[in-house]
């Protein structure tokens, strides 16, 4: 973006809860990006009433201006489809909506969908269809 943007960039944080370290990680992650000034969309700051996760997900995801995807065992794994069908609906969720994105879309969202190593991680936790 070579040009001042007139609001903030909206990013969606899409990540699974593999373990509560790794959780705290993403909320820091987030909490740092909102004092540098990006309107961050993540899960846990949305709960404050009852709503529809999936309809949430719809609405929010496709209107951000990018989505950082947090790698971790468990995201790849849910993202992969390698999790028995009651296990990480939000991640596999989400997840499954990035790659209809990028199948449909791939000129626009391939900017857009950033994949984040948190320290720690490694590559092979990004999954397949979001590595080069």
């Amino acid at each position: 973006m070579t040009e001042a943007r007139a609001t903030a960039p909206v990013v969606f944080v899409s990540y699974a809860h593999d373990n509560e370290d790794h959780v705290r990680a993403v909320v820091r992650l987030a909490k740092l990006l909102r004092r540098s000034g990006i309107d961050v969309l993540l899960d846990q700051w949305a709960d404050q009433k009852r709503i529809d996760w999936a309809l949430w997900v719809d609405q929010t995801m496709p209107a951000a201006d990018f989505v950082l995807v947090i790698a971790s065992p468990e995201y790849n794994r849910r993202a992969m489809e390698q999790v028995p069908d009651d296990e990480g609906w939000g991640s596999r969720y989400e997840a499954a909506m990035l790659r209809e994105l990028l199948t449909a879309e791939r000129s626009r969202w391939k900017a857009r969908i950033l994949p984040v190593l948190l320290p720690g991680h490694e590559i092979g936790e990004i999954p397949r269809f979001l590595q080069p």
